[in-house]
C-alpha cells in the first residue's frame, strides 16, 4: 500500500477547506469567518487559554461580521470552549481575545494594537496589504474568486501559538503561504 496516500488525501482535503471558490452569493467576509474557524483546528493556544469562552474579537468595520456570520460562530465550540464574539470600539477596549480580527479599513490601528497586545497569546488576523500587515499572524488576501491565506511564523511564535505540521505541509504544495523569520517575503 502506498504510504503517501493518506498524506496526499489530507493535503487535498485541507486545500479544499482553505481554497474554496467564492460564489456570487457568498460575501468575502463570510468566507473569511469560515476560514478563521477552520484555522483554529490547526493553531493551538497555550494551556492557560483553555478556560472560559473562546473569544473572537473584532475591531474596525463591524459590517465584516454580519448577523449571519455571528450566528455561524455563536453556535460553534473550539477545543470545547463556546465561541463568543466581542466587538471593540477602540484599541483600549481590547481585553484578551483568543483571536482578534482587524477589519478592512483599520490597518492604521495595527501598530497600536501590536503594542496593546504584546506578550499575549492572541491570533491577529486582517485583510490588509499595508506595511503593517507584517505584524499580523494571519493575512487574508482577496484574489479573483478565492481567498489567499498568509501565515506569519514570527508573529505566531511571538504570541506563543503553535501550528500543526500538517498545516505547514500545505505551504510545500503552494496551497498556503507561510512567512518565516528567515525570509522577508512569503514563499
Amino acid at each position: 500500500m502506498n504510504t503517501q496516500l493518506p498524506t496526499l488525501l489530507l493535503l487535498l482535503a485541507c486545500s479544499f477547506l482553505f481554497f474554496q471558490n467564492i460564489s456570487a452569493s457568498e460575501k468575502a467576509e463570510d468566507v473569511q469567518v469560515n476560514h478563521i474557524y477552520k484555522l483554529t483546528k490547526y493553531i493551538h493556544w497555550p494551556d492557560g487559554a483553555a478556560s472560559g469562552n473562546f473569544v473572537i474579537g473584532v475591531i474596525g468595520n463591524t459590517d465584516a461580521l454580519d448577523a449571519q456570520s455571528k450566528d455561524f460562530l455563536q453556535n460553534k465550540t473550539i477545543d470545547g470552549q463556546q465561541v463568543q464574539v466581542e466587538v471593540y470600539e477602540s484599541v483600549a477596549d481590547i481585553t484578551n481575545p483568543h483571536i482578534l480580527f482587524i477589519a478592512e479599513g483599520s490597518s492604521d490601528l495595527i501598530d497600536e494594537i501590536a503594542t496593546q497586545i504584546a506578550g499575549k497569546s492572541i491570533l491577529t488576523i486582517g485583510n490588509t496589504t499595508t506595511e503593517q500587515s507584517d505584524k499580523l499572524a494571519v493575512q487574508f488576501i482577496d484574489v479573483t474568486n478565492r481567498v489567499e491565506i498568509i501565515l506569519n511564523e514570527e508573529v505566531l511564535s511571538t504570541a506563543k501559538l503553535t501550528v500543526e505540521d500538517n498545516l505547514k505541509e500545505l505551504t510545500d504544495q503552494d496551497l498556503l503561504k507561510f512567512k518565516s523569520p528567515r525570509a522577508t517575503s512569503a514563499r
